[in-house]
């Protein structure tokens, strides 16, 4: 019998490159600048950190939990191929809208790409 493990985290997207703590996120909420795109919000804020930090924040009006999960997912595999490119510093907070888990992955990246060049992150 064959055993496999997978990895639940993306490959790109370590948790080194995770916001985690509720008051990174709440200092990012007041102090950040917004940028938004038609799947997606993101504010962007400077932090002390060497690293740029990255965080989702997926609502309910998003669906249940289930369209919550896959949306996170979407927007962690749209993002990962981006982190090597972004600017140190950062602190930055995805907050997806319900659109995101019907238009096609590669639109999705070009929307994500536009909300990092809007931001300054890139």
């Amino acid at each position: 019998m064959l055993y496999f493990h997978f990895d639940k985290r993306m490959p790109g997207f370590s948790r080194k490159y995770s916001l985690k703590r509720r008051n990174a996120f709440a200092y990012t909420f007041r102090v950040g600048k917004s940028v938004s795109v038609r799947v997606c919000k993101l504010v962007c804020a400077k932090s002390r950190d060497r690293m740029t930090k990255v965080g989702i924040s997926v609502g309910k009006k998003i669906g249940n939990a289930v369209q919550r999960n896959r949306a996170k997912r979407r927007l962690r595999a749209a993002i990962a191929e981006h982190l090597p490119h972004l600017r140190p510093n950062r602190n930055l907070v995805f907050i997806p809208r319900p659109e995101i888990l019907d238009i096609p992955f590669a639109e999705l990246q070009r929307d994500i790409l536009s909300l990092l060049r809007r931001a300054g992150a890139l």
